[in-house]
């Protein structure tokens, strides 16, 4: 940890999103969406059942944090090392006496930092849905650390892509696509091994668990679907983001490894 915070790339990364008005309006911008998506709502149904609202309400809020960390987080890191080939600086980073690692580390902690300050954006709505009891702490927790781990996972994904680019713009555009395309193919084969018209088979269930959509399905259905616990359900989503995590973790650190120029 405190290796962490001498790094020089981390505090270089810092300063320069500290300086950017992006780094500001993005978390500005996600707030006034949530709002816009969830106070009229609320508004509409003030007399309605407070655990219904507050059930509403958490469902609002996972489904937009699912996809605000689903777009923002891989373009966090889509920049990371393609930007420094635009601006002329990654051969110097790279002839520098820092080693690659804390390259690598110094940009993905930069990355994850941005993510989080997003998810922790929504965290006063969830503490209201909590407060009006449509929701359990438990899944409230289970829905952050899903959405944590995916958030960092992307980020680390969006700087591997970054370092087969030289353009910002194409890096972006891919590191966005890899996500969604892993999805929407997870839920085709799912469905297409599936059994009784395409629900989820005992043998296909652990291909839901590497969905990064999983979340979604454990939130508002529950396990119903599948033939294991609900808290086992979350352990294995958890397991397999944090495998996805470390594959692209390794990737990243051997890419950036091979690298001369």
């Amino acid at each position: 940890m405190r290796g962490l915070i001498a790094n020089p790339i981390l505090k270089k990364e810092l300063r320069t999103l500290l300086r950017e008005r992006r780094s500001f309006l993005i978390p500005a911008l996600y707030a006034l969406i949530l709002a816009l998506a969830i106070v009229p709502s609320l508004v509409t149904d003030f007399g309605g059942e407070a655990a219904e609202q507050g059930s509403r309400l958490a469902g609002a809020v996972a489904v937009i944090q699912f996809f605000a960390v689903l777009l923002f987080a891989p373009l966090v890191g889509a920049g990371g090392i393609s930007g420094e080939r635009e601006r002329g600086t990654f051969t110097r980073l790279l002839a520098s006496s820092l080693p690659r690692y804390q390259i690598a580390l110094g940009k993905l902690a930069v990355g994850v930092a941005y993510v989080f300050v997003l998810l922790f954006v929504s965290a006063p709505m969830l503490t209201i849905a909590y407060q009006l009891g449509g929701v359990e702490f438990s899944v409230l927790s289970g829905l952050y650390v899903t959405h944590g781990l995916l958030g960092v996972w992307l980020v680390s994904l969006g700087l591997w892509v970054s370092s087969y680019f030289d353009r910002t713009w194409s890096s972006s555009m891919v590191a966005v696509a890899v996500p969604g395309a892993l999805i929407l193919v997870n839920i085709a084969v799912i469905f297409g091994l599936g059994q009784d018209g395409g629900a989820i088979s005992a043998s296909t269930q652990w291909l839901a668990v590497l969905n990064p959509g999983f979340s979604m399905v454990l939130l508002f259905g529950g396990a119903e679907p599948l033939d294991m616990p609900a808290r086992e359900a979350w352990t294995a989503h958890f397991l397999a983001l944090a495998a996805f995590l470390l594959l692209t973790t390794l990737l990243l650190a051997r890419r950036l490894s091979r690298l001369r120029s």
